[in-house]
């Protein structure tokens, strides 16, 4: 008995991850430039800015995403609030996987 539960519980979960809508944005950008890595000004870099991206987007959140430094060496980024980073030290995404 205690196998047919396991069996049907990990059954139900590969079914709802199967259901879940999951897209990959591979260098985001945002208003035309790159998305930069954090939500604000040297706050709030990462999960905050990739779940933000996510959401602008009518998803739920983001599930996996990583860092591209130096990305304002060859062209700026754009935060969430629409300012623009132009500087060498500004970081972007390589990617975002948001899910619905």
């Amino acid at each position: 008995m205690r196998s047919t539960a396991i069996a049907t519980l990990l059954l139900l979960v590969f079914a709802a991850t199967a259901a879940a809508e999951i897209r990959t944005f591979e260098r985001p950008r945002i208003g035309g430039m790159r998305l930069d890595w954090c939500l604000t000004w040297a706050r709030a870099c990462g999960k905050p800015a990739a779940d933000a991206f996510c959401e602008r987007r009518g998803y739920v959140g983001a599930l996996n995403f990583a860092m591209e430094p130096n990305v304002g060496a060859t062209e700026p980024t754009r935060l969430i609030t629409g300012a623009v980073c132009d500087a060498d030290m500004c970081n972007g995404f390589t990617h975002v996987s948001c899910a619905r």
